[in-house]
């Protein structure tokens, strides 16, 4: 049924094409969707065409009786009623199926008096309240729909036309039919809110037992889905111990994989969802199915289809696989000519899907070879490629091809460098090994411009090749290309400098520096203090690659670092600090520990039992106090176990150091000034005390009486003479 048609049809004023329109639809074999029925009666109403509308409906319900089962007919009939709400006689055909299907039910008649069905002005209502009160049982549940209540049914008093209800807690109430179903909705002996108040030994069971049971309980306390965060905030300490989560966890995600009433969805966080009537594998994976828009998609799709059904001990089902393989097969027919590397995709993926056990196509796809051989450029077809795994198959194809040593040279420069020892091997089985050769040589020469080549020599090819450059200068030639990144804009135009000093960083760090420890073990010192000084100087290599590089260097040439002045204030890992402060820090971080923290405690634990945490202010307020709580306790712990205690005795004076007393003589004017330095739990600015870690205090540490600082104090800046120093007042 076309309801548009019918709309233009209505709008021009022929009733006559709107009429056999809707018998035909009426008489026909195909399902008429109450949706679309109804909004074709809804149009008529609004244009005045109440009898019409009225005429058309039950004459659909006629024709469709022997034709429907009793639940489908139903659903239509609700649909064309509340399309036309003053019609008497749709609602009448309503409650006759209404009866068919529960007239047995022994308050049907109090239930359809109760919901008002035949005099109130839409019947909307009445339907709400029947499609409930027909199906609640003495001893159901039943949720709220806007709060956090929960009920048990006790009994329905025909007399009084009102539901005897009691909560968790053991108070009774009561409320009339309309009502139940305007506020509440059935709800199973499973949901959580039902277990853990009223069969809290079955739902400690539960938790060793059955944890996919809990799991679908929690869900369906939380309208079918909840996120792992939540989820452990909710089990957490009050049904688990802290330190039983992880194992918990981990048993319960497996086993919700395996339930096919729930699915698990996401990372970060991981995502649970019910499913009441149960899903199979198939069912899950049909949306994304639909949704799949590439060559690559599907493949995905295929993967994780074989995957699941692995991990589930499912069989792979062949209707689906075949859905999934003709996809492919189509791709790759319709994009040979115009998007060939999509089509390489697809061809690829029909190899992988018989592989994984999925059925071949009905209709034949062309393969890897055929497309790259129509191909204008077989090589970047192939160098287009985003998926690693497809590599090797796809060199295997340009290998067939003629002029295939000329196509694979010319892949070189384009395949990423854990690939290369695949086209190392057909080059070799091509006879041009010798132009394999001239290629790393030109790599190591110019690392920026074909990178993967000169990173696979670094980390060693399967088999060697011939005159490829020492360790040594590949080393060297990958330091500068980082240096000059950092340094020279114009080498920098146009490259991702962070992603290319990334990569470097990665394969320099490999397999603990191998290849950087063969490299030291087998030069002098004369030039480990020539890398010494390209290492420091080298940022792109990161603070802890650098370290580690430098720490190897100091263990075979020693001398080269035994001059190094060490400065107290440079070393990361000790925090200095008078003993007062640090005992003022150690009971900051006292109260911290055994009272703000246990206090926030407290107020989740409150917070979550006001009901519903989705909608719960207090409870979120009290979860992000908590967050930013525990991390301020890992930061003072992490800097207590740091702290060094600062003796008088210990500090210079012949030069400005940590726990020095200076004082200071601004050179324009002559004025003085006295100041300390000391930890940064010292810190009073209005007594001049500053932290050793400041950038006032880091301008005059290592100076030495008479020599001058440009200083911005008081929010001046001047250069100041250092007259004299002393000991700071501990």
């Amino acid at each position: 049924m076309d309801v548009e048609q019918i709309k233009e049809w209505l709008a021009a004023g022929e009733v006559d094409a709107i009429e056999e329109a809707w018998m035909a639809a009426a008489e026909g074999d195909a399902p008429v969707a109450p949706e679309q029925a109804g909004a074709v009666l809804t149009a008529l109403v609004e244009a005045e065409q109440d009898d019409l509308a009225d005429t058309l409906g039950w004459a659909m319900l006629e024709d469709r009786k022997d034709r429907m089962g009793p639940e489908q007919r139903l659903a239509l009939a609700k649909g064309l009623s509340l399309a036309v709400p003053l019609s008497a006689e749709l609602r009448q055909q309503a409650l006759a199926v209404y009866r068919e299907l529960h007239g047995t039910h022994r308050h049907f008649e109090a239930l359809v008096k109760a919901s008002e069905l035949m005099n109130a002005p839409t019947p909307r209502r009445a339907y709400a309240t029947l499609d409930l009160c027909l199906h609640v049982q003495d001893g159901m549940y039943l949720a709220g729909r806007f709060g956090h209540q929960v009920l048990q049914v006790r009994r329905f008093d025909e007399t009084l036309g009102e539901y005897d209800l009691e909560d968790l807690a053991g108070s009774a109430t009561s409320t009339d039919p309309r009502k139940l179903a305007d506020e509440f909705e059935r709800i199973d002996e499973t949901d959580f809110r039902v277990l853990s108040r009223r069969d809290p030994e079955r739902l400690k069971a539960l938790f060793q037992s059955d944890p996919a049971a809990v799991l679908m309980g929690v869900c369906q306390s939380r309208e079918g889905r909840i996120d792992s965060v939540e989820l452990k905030e909710l089990l957490v300490p009050r049904y688990l111990e802290a330190g039983q989560w992880s194992k918990w966890w981990s048993k319960a995600r497996t086993a919700a994989k395996r339930c096919p009433k729930l699915t698990v969805e996401g990372r970060n966080p991981i995502f649970l969802v019910y499913h009441p009537k149960g899903l199979t594998l198939e069912d899950e994976l049909a949306g994304d199915l639909d949704a799949a828009k590439t060559p690559q998609d599907r493949l995905e799709l295929a993967r994780r289809y074989a995957r699941e059904a692995r991990q589930r001990k499912l069989t792979l089902d062949a209707d689906f696989g075949t859905l999934l393989t003709d996809a492919l097969a189509d791709d790759a027919r319709r994009f040979q000519d115009a998007r060939p590397t999509d089509a390489l995709v697809a061809s690829l993926g029909l190899a992988e899907a018989a592989r994984l056990g999925l059925p071949q196509p009905e209709t034949p796809a062309p393969p890897a070879a055929e497309i790259l051989a129509s191909a204008a450029d077989p090589v970047a077809v192939v160098a287009g490629l985003e998926d690693a795994s497809l590599w090797p198959a796809a060199m295997d194809a340009l290998a067939a091809l003629d002029g295939a040593p000329e196509h694979l040279l010319a892949l070189l420069p384009e395949l990423p460098y854990q690939q290369l020892d695949k086209l190392a091997g057909l080059i070799r089985q091509a006879g041009r090994a010798e132009e394999l050769s001239e290629a790393a040589a030109k790599a190591a020469a110019d690392p920026l411009n074909a990178l993967d080549l000169c990173l696979w020599l670094w980390l060693g090819p399967a088999e060697p090749v011939p005159s490829a450059p020492e360790r040594l200068e590949l080393f060297s030639r990958l330091l500068k290309a980082m240096h000059d990144l950092d340094i020279d804009l114009q080498i920098a135009a146009g490259l991702d400098r962070k992603e290319i000093q990334r990569r470097i960083r990665t394969v320099l760090g490999a397999r603990d520096l191998a290849g950087y420890r063969e490299v030291i073990a087998g030069i002098d010192e004369a030039m480990a203090s020539i890398l010494k000084k390209r290492i420091e100087r080298c940022d792109g290599l990161a603070e802890s690659l650098r370290d580690d590089m430098l720490g190897i260097l100091r263990e075979n040439f020693y001398g080269l670092f035994a001059k190094a002045r060490a400065l107290p204030w440079e070393d990361p890992n000790v925090l200095y600090t008078t003993e007062a402060a640090l005992h003022r820090y150690e009971a900051e971080l006292k109260e911290l520990v055994e009272v703000t923290i246990p206090a926030n405690s407290r107020a989740i634990g409150e917070a979550a039992d006001h009901g519903d945490l989705s909608e719960n202010s207090e409870w979120k307020y009290a979860v992000e106090e908590r967050n930013k709580l525990q991390q301020r306790q890992a930061q003072m712990q992490e800097e207590l176990a740091k702290a060094r205690i600062l003796h008088p005795e210990e500090v210079q004076t012949n030069a400005v150091g940590i726990g020095s007393r200076v004082t200071l003589r601004r050179a324009d004017n002559g004025s003085r000034i006295e100041l300390s330095i000391l930890g940064p739990w010292d810190t009073d600015l209005a007594r001049h005390r500053y932290a050793y870690l400041t950038a006032l205090a880091r301008a005059l540490l290592g100076k030495a009486p008479g020599e001058t600082a440009a200083l911005k104090l008081e929010g001046d800046e001047a250069e100041y003479v250092i007259e004299a120093l002393g000991v700071a007042e501990f």
